[in-house]
């Protein structure tokens, strides 16, 4: 079942029989798409809904058909779009800013009429609109404009990680949705599912949270930001995402540092310690970050597994132990074999150019 709206314009939901969400690649998108700083397209294929009298539109396919037309350079052209899709009692809602019409086309025959709306929202000027998901490690952008996901309760049973209550002696459970562990062991069961996969990014899993450890809420699309849990990741406008790069994402010494203090208002938010890294910490684990500074700026981080390897997620894609990732001949991802041993290594690769540190995550001592 699909609800899309069109910001003011008209809200369709029986008419619509299919959405598709594409992200695209840069290098195959298309020059319009490019010029507005657009990767991805979505495209609404619904009826065609007629007054059953007159043989008309009804009022809400005709509103969006007109719009369809306006040109590029007016003024009411850029629209925002939101979009729910429920499947199994459970909804996704997204919204995406400033999308423009690539194309509109509509079909009457004997089975009768239907049209197909292709869009594509605008990508805003800095990354930290996109999610900060660490998807400059991706060929395809994984998270589009101000996309977010409604947060509400899982209806789902939560995963043994993280709603325990019978923890074991080297697990601390620190909130009613959050079972600290130390010792990890690679598993992509859960992150890899349907479920989490699309709403964690590498922040979420460096800590090792599924969901929001405060509210047990899933996480908007993108995943958990620096700031989020301490209340002070608060970005509405192309401004604040501006504000936000440049005082922690500059990839200075000062923006770093100010970045790890963001980050230990975090963790202190759910009773955990964030504290540099020295030989012989006990009680928890290992995680490194980098910042790549470049337009759009952005953030990746990595943790140590208990065999002394390290594993990352790179923005929605799936978790992985591996050095990089390829394409193959279907376009399909597939993973290199390489185990990532140099977190700092592996980050400049992709052009995480300043590298933060290591730092070490564990259960706060008051």
């Amino acid at each position: 079942m699909y609800k899309v709206k069109i910001a003011d314009i008209s809200e369709l939901s029986e008419e619509v029989t299919k959405v598709e969400i594409e992200f695209i690649n840069p290098e195959t998108a298309n020059a319009t798409m490019i010029a507005r700083k657009s990767t991805s397209k979505i495209t609404v294929s619904g009826r065609i809904m007629l007054d059953a009298e007159k043989r008309l539109m009804l009022d809400s396919t005709k509103a969006i058909a007109n719009w369809s037309l306006l040109k590029p350079g007016q003024d009411d052209v850029y629209k925002t779009v939101s979009i729910e899709i429920t499947n199994e009692g459970e909804t996704i809602a997204y919204e995406f800013s400033n999308a423009f019409v690539i194309s509109y086309h509509e079909h009457f025959d004997e089975q009768g009429s239907s049209f197909k709306l292709v869009m594509a929202p605008v990508w805003p000027v800095e990354a930290v609109l996109n999610g900060g998901a660490g998807d400059k490690t991706q060929s395809v952008k994984a998270v589009v404009g101000s996309q977010h996901m409604e947060q509400e309760t899982l209806n789902e049973e939560l995963p043994e990680s993280t709603n325990d209550t019978s923890v074991e002696d080297n697990t601390k459970k620190l909130t009613e949705y959050f079972t600290f562990t130390p010792d990890l062991t690679f598993n992509t069961q859960d992150w890899n599912s349907t479920t989490y996969q699309p709403i964690t990014n590498c922040y979420a899993y460096a800590f090792n949270m599924l969901v929001n450890p405060l509210t047990g809420q899933k996480f908007p699309v993108g995943g958990m930001q620096p700031g989020m849990l301490s209340k002070q990741y608060n970005i509405n406008t192309q401004n604040d995402a501006r504000n936000y790069s440049s005082t922690y994402l500059a990839g200075t010494k000062e923006s770093n540092a100010a970045l790890v203090d963001l980050v230990t208002a975090d963790m202190n938010a759910v009773g955990m310690s964030f504290l540099p890294y020295d030989s012989g910490m006990t009680g928890g684990y290992k995680v490194a970050f980098a910042v790549d500074p470049r337009t759009p700026p952005d953030y990746h981080w990595y943790r140590q597994e208990a065999d002394g390897t390290y594993s990352h997620k790179q923005g929605q894609m799936p978790v992985s132990q591996s050095v990089g990732y390829y394409e193959d001949k279907n376009g399909k991802v597939q993973f290199n074999s390489d185990t990532i041993t140099d977190p700092q290594k592996d980050a400049a690769s992709v052009g995480y150019s300043s590298f933060i540190g290591y730092f070490y995550v564990k259960p706060s001592e008051k």
